[in-house]
């Protein structure tokens, strides 16, 4: 997350191109043989049976805007309503793809084949496979993915002149919101794993480091903010109210600090049952036991980084910090909706940041 060059956008943009198109396309290869028998025999779940929006589109689309999903209906247009299968899960898997080689970009991963193993992960994982069950609305978890990832990684590259960076950020996060809510957690999990990272970094100032943090903070303010002030145009004009549902209509800031004594200890429970139970995924077949020895070997190169920056307490003390965040960020939809229980489909922060 060092300051970046001040070229030409243009140029940037190509250059940016040209690195990524080689892994982007590796990973979209990787999980559409991956998840082949999955659109291949247009595998489906109950909710994708009905929620057709090509033959009950009236009372489909109001049932995404009371669910504050107002972003589905823009996609729709935007593919025609064209939602065969094999369509919309190449759209989908395009846009995990991408979505999971920037986060790992954002994360400082480097070289095309860790890059590429990481987004695979991401791409095979049972997260994205679920959510190509969903054939009306496979495209809009692809796309919460990608700019919920983008919101952030703007913010820690710097690559852009700070206003256009900001405004872009919150339009990108106010959208992911409109897409799924859940993936509020990559955003999230990518701000606090990149500034924990940072601070780990010489090459980063801590002037700059405050800077991404406040910028990351902002982003994730003023795009609330945007959401909900879009959200309630939309509702407005189509007269439809926020639905109860996941007590979507209660939330409020004195109900969420009131519930943190709850909501706290439930999201390290939602890590837990995410790595080694099957509340989540169905960890099965030793898989626990490979969760275990990467975290563990993940905990080992975290104490590593802080070996070699002990000389300066101050960046020790910022990256403990992010750390200690760094479960509750990727796992926030659990503490602004009490109560939740994080399922396949909303767990794009932890699988983000597992890959």
């Amino acid at each position: 997350m060092g300051d970046a060059p001040q070229r030409p956008l243009g140029a940037r943009a190509r250059a940016l191109a040209r690195e990524l198109a080689p892994v982007w396309a590796a990973v979209l290869a990787v999980g559409l043989l991956g998840n082949l028998s999955l659109y291949g025999l247009w595998t489906t779940n109950p909710d994708g049976l009905w929620q057709d929006a090509g033959f009950v589109p009236y009372v489909f689309e109001r049932w995404q805007v009371s669910l504050g999903r107002w972003s589905l209906y823009l996609m729709s247009l935007l593919r025609g309503g064209v939602q065969a299968p094999p369509f919309i899960s190449a759209v989908a898997l395009s846009l995990f793809a991408l979505g999971a080689v920037l986060f790992a970009r954002a994360l400082g991963v480097r070289g095309a084949p860790a890059r590429a193993a990481c987004a695979s992960a991401v791409v095979l994982s049972p997260m994205a496979g679920f959510s190509l069950s969903y054939y009306f609305s496979a495209d809009l978890y692809g796309w919460a993915l990608l700019t919920s990832t983008l919101a952030i990684a703007l913010q820690l590259s710097g690559a852009w002149p700070r206003p256009a960076r900001l405004a872009a950020g919150v339009c990108l996060f106010a959208f992911s919101f409109g897409c799924y809510q859940s993936t509020v957690g990559v955003s999230a999990g990518l701000a606090a794993a990149g500034l924990m990272l940072a601070a780990l970094d010489p090459a980063v100032g801590a002037r700059r480091w405050r800077a991404a943090l406040a910028d990351c903070l902002a982003v994730g303010g003023a795009g609330a903010v945007l959401y909900v002030g879009v959200t309630r145009a939309v509702q407005a004009a189509t007269g439809v109210a926020l639905a109860s549902y996941g007590g979507a209509d209660t939330i409020s800031v004195g109900k969420i600090l009131a519930s943190l004594p709850q909501t706290i200890p439930g999201t390290l429970r939602a890590w837990r049952d995410f790595l080694f139970g099957h509340a989540t995924f169905a960890n099965n077949f030793g898989t626990p036991a490979v969760a275990a020895a990467l975290a563990a070997l993940g905990a080992v190169c975290f104490a590593v980084l802080l070996w070699r920056a002990r000389r300066s307490r101050a960046r020790v003390a910022a990256a403990l910090a992010m750390a200690a965040v760094l479960p509750f960020a990727s796992g926030v939809i659990c503490i602004v909706v009490p109560g939740t229980e994080v399922k396949s489909l909303m767990a794009g922060g932890f699988v983000s940041l597992a890959a």
